[in-house]
């Protein structure tokens, strides 16, 4: 019996992104995530549209939103491009623009996850001896403002 291959992007998308599968993508993001998932919707159109003509269109992998209250794209890359980082930071930002629109406080912008799942090693963190890594967008506290 020859199984499919779960880093098949469609094969992927169709098991964890597809809508009636929501049950299988709460609990791989329970596990990556580390914390209780009680609310999952998956969304059916994973592509951050353009504002303007000639902005990109990001197409996430999977797209989703926990508990209510945070946005999740999760990508499964197999080749290296060596443009992922870069690839990643532009889909979540683009995730996180959509979370707020004219009139509303800056308050209301609502957490975005990105979770990179790859079959290869990427260049920055070739020399970190652990499987699973978290980035966090942060101050860098060598910066004194005048």
């Amino acid at each position: 019996m020859k199984l499919l291959n779960l880093k098949s992007d469609y094969v992927f998308k169709r098991i964890f992104g597809h809508v009636g599968n929501e049950t299988i993508t709460q609990n791989l993001l329970s596990c990556i995530l580390k914390e209780n998932i009680t609310d999952i919707e998956l969304d059916s159109n994973p592509i951050c549209e353009k504002d303007l003509l000639d902005d990109k269109v990001g197409i996430l992998d999977i797209k989703a939103k926990i508990n209510n209250i945070t946005n999740v794209d999760i990508e499964m890359q197999v080749v290296d491009r060596k443009n992922v980082e870069k690839r990643i930071l532009f889909y979540l930002s683009k995730m996180y623009t959509k979370t707020i629109v004219s009139g509303q406080d800056y308050a209301s912008l609502e957490k975005c996850i990105a979770i990179l799942i790859t079959d290869y090693t990427l260049d920055v963190t070739k020399e970190i001896p652990k499987y699973i890594t978290t980035w966090n967008i942060r101050e860098d506290v060598s910066v004194k403002l005048m």
